[in-house]
């Protein structure tokens, strides 16, 4: 029995004919993935926290193109599980994972992986880790990245996530300066056309709202680091993986939509939330001063790692001002502090 066999599913019942998708390019892709030389099963890993309202749409665009969605539930709360079961029971490829308690976005996400490793086996498993506010919207980017993973099995694959306007990128691979901690995104707000076309290419950084990869490769990484609670997951693995020789690589090709910020209720894609200043910052430290499960410590360089530390907190104030920016600048300053407290006491953030 696995580590969370104490927590609820939803019984799932199969899907019928009647209910499958009308959209004859989604079953086809779909058909196209699965005929490989081994079966191939796309299991779509989403971590809810009180996103019901977003995750059909999610959901019912992924409608024929995968085999499963899991949907791990860290809201600990009745009427969100209500609303859960309630998708559930309307698309007959969803289950439910509830969690005893909110652990976090990469315990949750490992929580998924896990129920299905334990109960299908890693061989011929796809995970596909996606944030409750991306949607496929042309329907065909769960077959598009599968049939890329057949030429990268050992890889972690991503497409390139739009912005809703469906032209501006919010995520086409990144960067990763361990020297001075700092990460970035690749063609940030840049028109889609100015990205390189057809074939895929490497990238330092693996953004954490939409990871594909065998399950194989997920386990040997040993999944997302899960004592950060919210942020940074994303980086922390993207270096291990980097480190162990696992391939990143964006499929530009490929494209979803992501609604920048929904799921922590930001305002936009520029204008974030407070959690995710003092989040943020403060595992930006533990990652790179508080390392685990890596070889080697990465080299820092003092006087580089405060001088971005010192933009990061003048960010927000030149993002937004007013009282808004102050506050968040101050998030940055408190989330930073507590990184730097937690290392230098040797304690676990959770």
């Amino acid at each position: 029995m696995n580590n969370y066999e104490s927590i609820a599913r939803l019984p799932v019942a199969k899907q019928d004919a009647a209910s499958a998708p009308p959209n004859n390019t989604r079953a086809s892709v779909l058909a196209d993935a699965e005929s490989s030389d081994h079966d191939c099963c796309l299991n779509v890993i989403i971590v809810n926290y009180f996103t019901a309202h977003l995750l059909k749409d999610c959901i019912s665009k992924l409608q024929g193109t995968v085999t499963r969605v899991i949907v791990v539930d860290n809201s600990v709360n009745e009427d969100e599980f209500e609303a859960l079961s309630s998708i559930a029971k309307e698309y007959g490829f969803v289950h439910i994972i509830q969690m005893p308690q909110n652990g976090g976005f990469g315990k949750g996400v490992n929580a998924g992986v896990e129920s299905v490793i334990s109960e299908h086996g890693a061989e011929g498993q796809v995970l596909w880790i996606l944030n409750p506010d991306a949607t496929d919207e042309s329907g065909v980017a769960a077959g598009l990245l599968a049939e890329a993973l057949k030429s990268y099995p050992e890889a972690i694959l991503s497409p390139v996530i739009l912005l809703p306007n469906k032209e501006t990128v919010w995520y086409a691979g990144g960067r990763i300066d361990v020297e001075v901690g700092k990460y970035s995104h690749d063609f940030y707000l840049e028109s889609k056309e100015s990205l390189p076309k057809e074939a895929p290419y490497w990238t330092e950084y693996m953004c954490g709202a939409s990871v594909f990869c065998n399950a194989s490769v997920w386990s040997s990484l040993g999944g997302f680091r899960e004592d950060l609670f919210m942020y940074c997951e994303d980086l922390e693995l993207s270096i291990r993986a980097k480190e162990r020789g696992v391939p990143m690589l964006v499929v530009p090709k490929v494209t979803i939509v992501h609604q920048v910020g929904a799921a922590s209720k930001a305002r936009s894609a520029t204008s974030l939330s407070r959690l995710f200043y003092y989040y943020s910052s403060r595992n930006r430290v533990l990652v790179f001063l508080q390392p685990r499960g890596m070889a080697a410590r990465p080299r820092i360089r003092t006087v580089g790692f405060l001088v971005h530390t010192l933009r990061m907190v003048l960010r927000p104030l030149v993002q937004e001002k007013g009282v808004s920016g102050v506050r968040k600048s101050f998030d940055v300053v408190r989330g930073t502090a507590r990184g730097f407290s937690l290392v230098r006491t040797g304690v676990s953030p959770q």
